[in-house]
């Protein structure tokens, strides 16, 4: 046992002697302490207690992942461990644990998604979020936002960034100052995904969503597209957002063979 890798959930010690065991453990514990309840209500606990246990790392964004260098994400397994000795961390390491733990769980998916947001008009920014598919169903889910919203960063409650159809999502962003950039070649809001591969893989633990790492790596998926200057009543059709619950239903069946990404369209 690596003693620098224990923490306490629902009030039982988890270790690990390593990171990825350590990780694992961690998560299936949050399993576990949900799995006599139906899957919606698992779904929302899971949500719940990532908002409720973790702080937003400040510190860890301006160095160790260096958000502001280079439209980068980076986030190792040692970072992941992080997030549950330390109940802190950023986008990157909530997203893609939380999709870890959507693994864990056979009646819900965890997609881990990106995208490159630009707040206040000046700091262009890499994001990571989740789609979360539940009975066919998909919307979006922002876990850093709403751990913004639980600490006084953002105007808008944390429910404003849970459970939302990608244009509502864009909305959303926009009430708090912060604009999804458009892809420069087509003028439309696209939402990058990683399928879900085998636990722990390598690639999907380093992540990262610049251009050069989806060329070499080849991870990077469009998994919905929209144009940017879809108006009111166009929205209001795309409501029930068939089109992704469509694709995340796709990958849904497909996602155990690591040869159906190709499915999808490549960034």
């Amino acid at each position: 046992m690596n003693k620098d890798l224990t923490t306490q959930i629902n009030g039982k010690t988890i270790t690990g002697a390593t990171h990825k065991e350590f990780i694992k453990n961690c998560l299936q514990e949050i399993v576990d302490m949900n799995k006599h309840l139906p899957a919606e209500e698992r779904l929302k606990n899971y949500i719940n207690y990532f908002v409720d246990t973790f702080s937003y790392d400040f510190d860890l964004r301006n160095s160790v992942l260096s958000y502001n260098h280079q439209d980068t994400l980076q986030c190792h397994e040692e970072d992941l461990a992080r997030l549950f000795t330390d109940k802190k961390g950023v986008c990157d390491q909530f997203a893609k644990a939380f999709s870890l733990l959507g693994n864990l769980d056979n009646e819900i998916m965890v997609i881990y998604c990106f995208c490159d947001l630009l707040i206040n008009k000046e700091q262009k920014v890499s994001h990571a979020i989740n789609i979360v598919a539940i009975d066919k169903k998909a919307k979006l889910v922002d876990l850093s936002s709403m751990i913004h919203s639980k600490e006084g960063d953002c105007m808008q409650n944390r429910d404003a960034f849970c459970m939302l159809d990608f244009l509502e999502y864009v909305d959303a962003l926009k009430k708090e100052n912060i604009d999804f950039l458009p892809h420069k070649e087509t003028n439309t809001y696209r939402l990058g995904a990683c399928s879900r591969l085998d636990d722990f893989d390598e690639d999907y633990l380093i992540l990262n969503s610049s251009t050069k790492f989806k060329n070499q790596h080849k991870v990077g998926y469009t998994i919905c597209e929209e144009p940017c200057n879809i108006n009111k009543e166009d929205q209001a059709k795309k409501s029930s957002w068939l089109y992704l619950t469509n694709a995340v239903v796709k990958v849904m069946e497909k996602v155990l063979d690591l040869l159906a990404i190709n499915t999808l369209e490549k960034m």
